[in-house]
């Protein structure tokens, strides 16, 4: 069997919409990081295998002036440092790459390094205003809706697929009319909800008690870690086009 490939697809430049320079950043700074990230900029379609996605990733060799990295060097002890799915097919995800930016801007912070902290800042717009481009945002519209449409029907083969050996995601024998478990949330991954490896029926009663469990394990850990929106993450809100 292959091993997935997701599809890599050049951005237009001209769908991208990146904001001023920051003040404070070095014009030269600036004007390199705008062009390798129009250069660089790929959507990544359908990242893992079964899902339907589209998300924002920048060749490799762009890293370096987006980012604003001394040396090759550096950038390439971060992309070294990647995980697995940090990086696809050369392409390194957008995500990554703003948690280095936060990383960049904190330490920048801490050291009363304005400058750097400004550019930390641009990068990090860059970044937001590049992943919100127009096709990217309309993709995700239709992949969304196509969720809602399409469940019903990926629901019914789920079921009418069941044998009379099958048994339930908690392990238990079947009821009648179980429902369909996202092994994977819908509201973690919403990119599967329609991929028949993330499905498994499941008893109506234990299915319900797990998901009102899982919903209290996940506002406690919101509040515990004290989410905040990714524009403050560095200490101030960023202001983006």
């Amino acid at each position: 069997m292959n091993e997935h490939q997701p599809l890599m697809v050049p951005i237009d430049p001209e769908e991208l919409s990146l904001p001023a320079p920051n003040e404070g950043v070095d014009n030269d700074v600036a004007e390199k990081r705008r062009k390798a990230l129009e250069k660089n900029a790929t959507c990544v379609e359908n990242r893992e295998s079964g899902s339907t996605s589209f998300e924002l990733g920048f060749k490799q060799e762009g890293v370096k002036d987006i980012m604003n990295f001394e040396t090759d060097a550096d950038a390439n002890i971060f992309i070294t440092d990647l995980k697995d799915e940090d990086i696809v097919s050369g392409v390194v995800m957008a995500g990554a790459m703003v948690q280095k930016a936060v990383e960049m801007g904190e330490d920048a912070s801490n050291n009363g390094n304005a400058n750097a902290v400004s550019d930390a800042k641009d990068t990090l717009a860059c970044l937001f205003a590049a992943s919100d481009n127009e096709n990217m945002v309309n993709e995700r519209l239709i992949a969304a809706q196509r969720n809602i449409d399409e469940w019903p029907k990926t629901r019914r083969n789920v079921l009418n697929s069941l044998g009379a050996a099958d048994t339930d995601f908690f392990g238990e024998p079947l009821e009648e009319n179980p429902a369909v478990h996202h092994k994977v949330l819908k509201s973690v991954k919403p990119e599967h909800t329609l991929n028949k490896e993330n499905l498994k029926p499941a008893n109506k009663k234990p299915h319900t008690k797990n998901h009102a469990k899982m919903n209290i394990k996940g506002k406690k850990l919101v509040d515990e870690n004290m989410v905040c929106d990714p524009n403050s993450l560095i200490g101030c809100t960023i202001n983006t086009p």
